[in-house]
């Protein structure tokens, strides 16, 4: 997809910390003017101020993730909406991650489940990408419960097998997560 980006706006989901806030920045300095949201505010609030002072404008702020939301569908129509055309939306949502910030984690999602979603928003084009593949995945599921801090060094041969493996036997039917692009 080719980003003729600068001008453009995106929304950013999950864009408080980690890899949403390294996204929403890099947008900001290409000079996409960034929608960034996220369920915690205070964090939110910081990385909105870091993607102002990279993009030298305002970029919109909402707070929610997409397996949070109890009816993701309207939140992908709302997306449509203020987006203009040839906007961007960027988010990213599990395939498999354990209960979380419950009550309030609601859904999980499949690459097909996103497309349908964004079809049904208007969106003309998009590309979805699984992030990690089965090998991946199943460290993962291991690293989880090895959350000890003495373990640390367990985690990281975990992690190291895990990417080996990934690379020699590559299979995405058990993505963690998925990552969206796509453009009104």
């Amino acid at each position: 997809m080719d980003l003729d980006l600068v001008g453009r706006r995106a929304a950013v989901m999950a864009s408080s910390d980690g890899i949403g806030k390294a996204i929403a920045c890099a947008l900001a300095r290409e000079g996409v003017h960034v929608m960034m949201c996220g369920r915690h505010e205070e964090k939110l609030a910081g990385a909105a101020e870091e993607a102002r002072a990279l993009a030298g404008h305002g970029a919109e702020v909402a707070t929610q993730v997409i397996e949070h939301v109890p009816h993701p569908q309207k939140m992908m129509m709302e997306c449509g909406r203020v987006l203009k055309p040839g906007g961007y939306l960027i988010l990213s949502g599990p395939f498999y991650w354990p209960l979380h910030e419950e009550p309030f984690d609601f859904y999980r999602f499949t690459k097909y489940g996103f497309a349908q979603m964004l079809k049904d928003a208007g969106f003309s084009s998009w590309e979805i990408k699984e992030d990690g593949g089965d090998w991946a995945q199943l460290m993962l599921a291991l690293n989880l419960k090895l959350c000890k801090r003495w373990m640390a060094p367990l985690r990281c041969i975990v992690n190291i097998v895990g990417l080996t493996l990934n690379q020699a036997f590559l299979s995405t039917k058990s993505s963690a997560n998925y990552t969206v692009l796509a453009k009104l």
